[in-house]
């Protein structure tokens, strides 16, 4: 960060507020049996509050943040701001809300979800009845800067069921990361190191909360061949293990 940019940085509202709606969902999933897996062995992970509204066709968006994970160091990188748009087709229907947590468990994965604009596409099953719900998704990501698969859960409240093929893009909030670092950057600059920020009390809580979740005590890692064949049945699934 510039001298410039770092002297007129201003706390910013909105990337605080998605921090603290990360750092929730962090708390949310660590404790669930089987994650402490894709914590582990995870090179990023993206942190979203979304919507969705279906009857055989589906739409949906939300808002929430990117992280990368320094194998070498050991350190998670500042928060980069993102937002989904999407739309799917398939035997379903409901309204929902869902806390998305889904896991970058390859390099190739964080390389091509540092890109300035993505596609995925993937298949999604879903059941929501009332304040508690699952969801688990399986997406291919297209970049600029590469292509590579993801794993994703997510916790639901609403009313929904359906199994679906889902098609959607991420792209970076521009304008919500420019204000919270003080000048303009892209997510490259932001997860692989290029960019510094004083660390608020929330990053802290939420860098913290995801050490705390990595080490975790692994009881037994899956065998490699069920966690690409049974992507949803198998719970849980890395693509890659360290």
């Amino acid at each position: 960060m510039s001298d410039a940019a770092e002297a007129n940085q201003k706390p910013s509202a909105k990337m605080e507020r998605l921090i603290d709606e990360a750092l929730s969902i962090v708390k949310e999933f660590a404790s669930e049996p089987g994650m402490d897996l894709y914590f582990k062995h995870c090179h990023g992970i993206v942190l979203m509050s979304a919507y969705q509204a279906s009857f055989l066709f589906s739409a949906n968006g939300g808002t929430g943040v990117l992280l990368r994970h320094d194998k070498k160091e050991n350190k998670w990188s500042p928060p980069c701001a993102i937002g989904l748009g999407g739309a799917g087709v398939g035997i379903q229907a409901g309204i929902e809300k869902k806390s998305v947590i889904m896991f970058l468990s390859e390099k190739a994965a964080m390389k091509t979800a540092s890109g300035e604009f993505q596609l995925r596409v993937g298949s999604q099953i879903t059941l929501t009845l009332g304040p508690e719900g699952e969801e688990d998704d399986f997406y291919a990501h297209f970049s600029n800067r590469g292509v590579a698969s993801t794993s994703s859960f997510a916790h639901t409240k609403g009313l929904a069921f359906g199994i679906s093929f889902e098609g959607g893009v991420i792209t970076p909030r521009f304008k919500t990361n420019e204000e919270y670092f003080g000048e303009k950057v892209s997510p490259k600059k932001i997860l692989y190191g290029e960019v510094t920020v004083a660390e608020s009390s929330k990053l802290g809580e939420l860098h913290q909360a995801l050490d705390a979740a990595m080490s975790r005590k692994v009881e037994k890692k899956p065998e490699y061949k069920d966690t690409i064949a049974n992507p949803f049945l198998n719970k849980p699934h890395v693509n890659q293990i360290d």
